[in-house]
């Protein structure tokens, strides 16, 4: 059976398996050749995103990147702004920062992330899971 369809825009999309399996780090890092895990501080994160997302320091478009208080929420809206789109052929988007998962999981090997992952195809985001916190403390 064919596993590849065509959508209106011309755009061919596979079904077949394996579908892509990376992580939201790792993608940012491939869109821009920024490596977000060598920010110590989020004014330095924020400082290479607006670079990267070619805001002007007072422009009002950064209303939002200016809003995150820490380096995974910097990730998070870079990776919304450059990569989201970019997501045609379907993609799992594997290990969020705990910032924007509070109620997920950590990550059993990688401190700061969670065990979340979300399914993009088409630019667009069809689905989300993640391994649900139950931890009192950590709630």
């Amino acid at each position: 059976m064919n596993w590849v369809f065509t959508i209106k825009q011309g755009t061919e999309i596979s079904l077949e398996r394996p579908w892509r399996r990376e992580t939201m780090h790792r993608l940012v890092e491939e869109a821009t050749g920024v490596d977000f895990n060598s920010f110590g501080d989020v004014e330095s994160a924020k400082n290479a995103a607006k670079g990267l997302l070619g805001f002007k320091t007072e422009s009002s478009e950064n209303t939002s990147l200016q809003a995150c208080s820490s380096v995974g929420h910097v990730l998070n809206e870079v990776f919304e702004t450059v990569v989201e789109s970019t997501l045609v052929q379907p993609t799992f988007v594997l290990d969020y920062p705990v910032e924007i998962s509070p109620l997920a999981k950590p990550h059993r090997r990688y401190a700061g992330l969670t065990e979340r992952f979300e399914l993009f195809v088409c630019g667009r985001e069809i689905g989300n899971a993640f391994s649900e916190l139950t931890d009192p403390i950590d709630q």
